[in-house]
């Protein structure tokens, strides 16, 4: 494995999902969680040191309908390293080194991605990349992680086989979730819920159809009353759920288990709410949508007030 030491794989961890709060600084660091002088944080005037440093690429979208992805990184790493470089950066086999960042798009694309995440690495200098919202690209990532020897952080492609073999190496490690963690937890949150009518509505991709499948098999075995009454799956980047979802009228679901993320997320609510679908148990109420995203901040804005309520 190329030459990391624990510090920076220390670095790593806190900046995947950014849990400062959580966490417990050891001997490789220098400095302490949320003690740097953040009052001259500006994520819309960010400077980054350069030279000697840490250096990581947040790899994901930077163009297209998910550019909000990288705004959404650049704050959040920013306000981290604010943080960790007031105080004198992190310890690095004995050295303090400060940390910068750089942002590598992959498009939402597997080759895209390939490529950003090599020019990363072999122009940018990057130790470590992490990422990535999509299992099919973070399966790219993973193998240019091997190739490269370069550490590769996943913190958002859920799919379970991710951590298998053969996509699994020793330069892969993952912080977040699973699909089926995923799945079966949302068939729990149903148990006791007077819902028993389920329309599925997925990305047309690995992770979507596995964490269906969890969430089928665990709802079975919860709620065996339960019933499935649609499921479909609609290709990444669909600009038009109007069909999709006047199906879900049709068959009287009284919840949408929607596995999206990004713009497809956003935009199956906002059409849902545009085509008046109303719940079938609460008419005041516009029709129930269940997935693990719906703390983004895009679907959050398009949901707004109490009629989004579930």
């Amino acid at each position: 494995m190329k030459s990391i030491s624990k510090g920076i794989f220390i670095l790593v961890c806190i900046l995947s999902f950014f849990s400062l709060t959580t966490f417990s600084p050891s001997t490789a660091m220098a400095f302490e969680p949320l003690k740097g002088d953040l009052s001259k944080y500006d994520p819309n005037k960010l400077t980054l040191p350069t030279g000697d440093v840490i250096k990581i690429a947040m790899w994901d979208q930077v163009s297209g309908v998910n550019a909000y992805l990288a705004e959404a990184y650049s704050a959040l790493l920013g306000f981290v390293a604010q943080d960790v470089n007031s105080q004198g950066g992190i310890k690095v086999d004995g050295k303090m080194k400060k940390v910068s960042f750089v942002l590598a798009d992959t498009q939402g694309r597997p080759d895209p991605g390939k490529r950003s995440a090599e020019k990363a690495i072999l122009q940018d200098k990057v130790d470590v990349f992490a990422g990535v919202a999509g299992s099919h690209v973070a399966k790219v990532g993973q193998a240019v992680a091997k190739e490269h020897k370069t550490i590769f952080m996943n913190v958002s492609a859920y799919s379970d086989e991710l951590m298998d073999l053969p996509d699994w190496n020793e330069y892969v490690f993952r912080t977040c979730g699973t699909s089926a963690t995923v799945g079966k937890s949302l068939a729990i949150f149903y148990e006791k819920r007077p819902e028993t009518k389920f329309y599925i509505l997925a990305q047309d991709y690995l992770w979507g159809h596995s964490s269906c499948a969890a969430f089928k098999k665990a709802l079975k075995e919860s709620k065996p009353k339960a019933q499935i009454v649609g499921e479909e799956y609609f290709p990444v980047y669909t600009k038009d759920f109007a069909p999709y979802l006047e199906k879900v009228r049709a068959s009287g679901a009284e919840v949408i288990v929607q596995m999206a993320w990004g713009a497809d997320n956003e935009n199956l609510i906002k059409q849902s709410r545009q085509l008046g679908l109303k719940s079938p148990l609460k008419p005041e109420y516009y029709i129930p949508m269940a997935s693990p995203f719906l703390d983004d901040t895009r679907p959050l804005v398009t949901v707004g007030g109490r009629q989004g309520e579930a």
